[in-house]
């Protein structure tokens, strides 16, 4: 788990003796012994927020790191001699602008709720009118007011997430679609949805892989 390098890592400074063997920190820490005695006997409530501190220390020291590294990149374009970190445009105002400002490169996960929450509203205010969804032209005589399933706020908020998460169908048997004047936030609102689902997966894969 993710966490257990972290409270490892407290445990160790936490430790007043080094009567146990526990683990090589490498870089970090190159030689520290934990008391597992003290580890058991730790206040719980001192333990836990120390682990937090020194997580959200460590977050912050990962992701000012990476900061400092997009600079140096983006100057190093402006003039070799002012950097070193040699990144094409398309990767420093592609996929790293991209994760920096969504996810914080990993550290700020919450803008992606943030994001997924705003699409959401903005879905449910485009697609409030009763002119934004259509049935297709083969049920052009049906009754759309049939489709709708819930009263109207709950019905536009359901088809405006159904349409930001792929491959989830909160709309079964329903068969309104976006009115073809409205096909430009629709494909909008589609890729957003799979660019928050690809963002989320890159996560937790660099969690999986102790990368992160």
């Amino acid at each position: 788990m993710a966490l257990m390098p972290d409270l490892l890592f407290v445990a160790a400074k936490f430790a007043s003796s080094s009567r146990v063997s526990w683990f090589d920190w490498s870089d970090t820490l190159t030689s520290t012994h934990v008391a597992f005695e003290y580890v058991l006997n730790a206040p719980f409530g001192r333990f836990v927020g120390a682990v937090c501190r020194e997580r959200k220390a460590v977050s912050a020291r990962y992701y000012k790191g990476h900061c400092a590294i997009r600079k140096n990149a983006k100057a190093f374009k402006r003039n070799p001699q002012w950097g070193r970190v040699d990144w094409s445009r398309a990767k420093i105002w592609g996929p790293d602008f991209i994760w920096k400002w969504t996810t914080g490169y990993g550290q700020k996960m919450f803008r992606l709720l943030l994001i997924f929450l705003f699409f959401v509203a903005l879905g449910t205010m485009v697609l409030w009118s009763d002119e934004a969804l259509k049935l297709p032209p083969a049920e052009a005589g049906g009754n759309i007011q049939q489709e709708q399933g819930w009263p109207k706020p709950v019905d536009r908020i359901v088809y405006s997430i159904d349409l930001l998460i792929p491959g989830v169908d909160l709309r079964a048997g329903d068969s309104r679609i976006v009115a073809p004047q409205l096909w430009v936030y629709e494909v909008v609102h589609i890729f957003v949805g799979w660019l928050l689902v690809a963002l989320l997966i890159a996560w937790v894969t660099a969690i999986a892989r102790g990368s992160r």
